[in-house]
């Protein structure tokens, strides 16, 4: 039995379900991996706060949902105080020093193609700055210190993607960073010794010894000896995140938050504004559909044709793309595609949504970008390096997203926060790269059309739309969709569904305020977990 499983209270495991509902004044947590969950509560049980239970989250998932994130990766989090201060801390990962702008996509190995990670010097941030105070450094780390060296059994979705890319993870797998009891398959105890000494390290010095001492210094040394580019001195200027003011924008009589750039928040919004657009008291099902298609289209082919060109200083900016004027000219544009370019459908991530008690909230998203970053890891350490180069804009140094040193990586992540009347009533997030911001965008129009169940909103089938004119349908009966507007559809691959439900759809997971009562839910199509907590 692993650590986290052995303090669960029997009323706790008992309530770890894809749905459960809860009262004001209760805590709510939503997370991918049961053993997160349960990590999360855990720490909320003990008198943690939202922020010290988001890092026990944020950890456990790193164990857990090794594919997803980790310590290789970054993190976002998305927080509203129980006084109603919304706050984005964005840390972003970045390109080391050593960075070559010339560089070519396909010509550089996997050392070459993982940013610096900033991952554990944002969740230690988190940690001393909104943390209780009740709970300490170790404690947060234990859940998942115990599943890596106990093992834990993964589900039907983290097993579907280690069997897609099982290949892949040859030289990984051989170096003994997952050992099984038995052939790596669902049911099997998979073990991480090498990242269980890590984390023991971690649980000592803390980021410290990540980022100035003997972690940073196997880091360099697995650089050099494979070519990459990450050094020292890289690891070394990773510093705390940066809060700054989230996106904001109304939607009906709600408001919604999101993180700003790099960060894709304003595309979700835009696609919320430009379906609000074209809302009708009683248009039908399919009306909607196609103008949320739409929508996703026009919000995403911006994005595409006119891309945020400062990370920085993107104030006008933004104020510009969401304002009723610049969303009018942009529903009134020809309806135009352009598939020859095709848009890459890689990237995934992780995503949790949580309140505490006392109404702090906070929406997280974490990734190492693909699926297990660039699939290699320092022999010492057992944890993932990312793959955020690979969405950098190669051959091109004038585009915004061009290749470069120091540069900070390009992102789809749109945790969200949504209030009324002053009052939190929405978190969530989701993964799925340019997915996260259609899925998010669904999710949130479908809950301010005032409906009671969060799982079955959650479980709704999705749609997607590139930027190109590309679309993708969860439910292929909504075929007319593609007649009506004139986009191209595509399938999809099969060997990632559960239950008639694919994870390219993003995984939401949420925690939301509906007819009165709190509720928790996570999406079907992963291997998550909700749960409410009684005072």
């Amino acid at each position: 039995m692993n650590r986290i499983r052995c303090f669960l209270p029997i009323f706790l495991a008992a309530s770890l379900t894809a749905g459960t509902h809860t009262e004001a004044g209760q805590a709510a947590v939503s997370s991918a991996s049961p053993e997160a969950t349960a990590a999360g509560a855990e720490i909320l049980r003990r008198g943690g706060n939202a922020a010290d239970a988001a890092v026990a989250i944020a950890f456990t998932l790193g164990v857990t949902e090794p594919a997803m994130s980790g310590l290789g990766g970054q993190i976002q989090f998305l927080i509203r105080r129980g006084d109603g201060e919304v706050i984005a801390l964005n840390g972003s990962s970045f390109a080391p020093a050593l960075t070559d702008p010339a560089a070519v996509r396909g010509e550089m190995n996997p050392y070459q193609r993982t940013t610096v990670p900033t991952w554990l010097k944002s969740l230690e941030f988190l940690w001393r700055e909104y943390g209780s105070g009740n709970i300490g450094w170790r404690e947060l780390i234990e859940p998942a210190l115990g599943h890596a060296s106990d093992g834990f059994v993964q589900g039907e979705f983290r097993q579907k993607v280690f069997l897609r890319h099982e290949n892949d993870l040859a030289g990984f797998l051989a170096a003994g960073h997952m050992p099984a009891d038995s052939a790596i398959e669902q049911g099997s105890t998979i073990r991480q010794p090498q990242l269980a000494a890590t984390l023991e390290r971690i649980a000592e010095g803390g980021s410290e010894v990540f980022y100035r001492g003997e972690i940073a210094d196997l880091i360099e040394r697995d650089m050099i000896a494979n070519g990459g580019w990450i050094r020292k001195t890289d690891l070394a200027r990773v510093s705390d995140p940066v809060p700054v003011a989230p996106v904001s924008a109304g939607y009906r009589a709600h408001q919604v938050y999101s993180f700003p750039p790099p960060a894709g928040g304003w595309v979700m919004m835009q696609t919320l504004k430009l379906y609000e657009r074209q809302r009708r008291e009683d248009w039908t099902a399919k009306a909607k559909r196609q103008a949320m298609t739409h929508s996703i289209f026009l919000a995403q082919r911006d994005r595409r044709e006119h891309p945020v060109e400062d990370f920085d200083d993107y104030g006008e900016f933004l104020e510009r793309k969401l304002s009723e004027q610049y969303i009018s000219a942009l529903h009134e544009q020809p309806h135009a595609t352009d598939t020859s370019s095709r848009e890459s459908n890689g990237g995934e991530t992780t995503h949790f949504s949580l309140i505490d008690a006392d109404g702090f909230a906070i929406s997280a998203t974490t990734s190492i970008n693909a699926y297990y970053g660039v699939r290699v890891a320092a022999p010492e350490l057992g944890f993932l390096y990312n793959s955020y180069m690979d969405d950098f804009t190669f051959g091109d140094p004038a585009h915004p997203y061009a290749i470069a040193p120091g540069k900070p990586a390009y992102s789809s992540m749109s945790p969200g926060i949504v209030t009324r009347g002053g009052e939190t009533v929405l978190v969530l997030g989701s993964p799925g790269s340019a997915r996260i911001i259609s899925a998010v965008a669904q999710v949130i129009a479908a809950y301010a059309e005032n409906t009671e169940s969060l799982d079955a909103l959650l479980a709704a089938p999705r749609i997607h739309v590139t930027g190109s004119g590309s679309l993708y349908l969860e439910n292929p009966d909504w075929l007319p969709i593609v007649e009506m507007l004139g986009l191209e559809y595509n399938t999809l691959g099969t060997d990632l569904m559960i239950e008639g439900r694919n994870a390219y759809f993003g995984g939401v997971h949420a925690v939301g305020r509906l007819r009165g009562e709190w509720q928790a839910a996570a999406d079907p199509r992963r291997d998550g977990a909700a749960v409410v907590l009684n005072p």
